[in-house]
């Protein structure tokens, strides 16, 4: 039953990873689509990483149990910010700054 639910979990988060790729690459103007997937990854593989370092420390100074608590308070009062801080593209000028032809 756990490799079942284990394997469920690994494929949503090939799933959700692949759908990000997807909505980097598509959202962006041809002409910095580049710059944005670089810092996209950047952000994503380094939060990772810095995520992992402080969890990991967390569970070692407190257990994994009060790891694992304390990062279920650190989602509910992320997800509680969402409502107020949303991301918008209303202001944002996504025209090139120099033409080529």
């Amino acid at each position: 039953m756990l490799c079942l639910v284990l394997f469920t979990a690994g494929a949503a988060w090939i799933g959700i990873l692949a759908c990000f790729n997807v909505v980097a690459q598509t959202m962006c103007p041809s002409w910095m689509r580049a710059r944005a997937l670089s810092m996209y990854l950047l952000v994503l593989q380094g939060g990772m990483a810095l995520g992992s370092v402080l969890w990991g420390q967390i569970a070692s100074w407190q257990g994994i149990p009060a790891a694992l608590a304390w990062s279920a308070l650190a989602m509910v009062v992320g997800m509680s910010t969402m409502r107020r801080h949303r991301l918008s593209a209303i202001d944002f000028n996504m025209a090139a700054a120099a033409v080529r032809d």
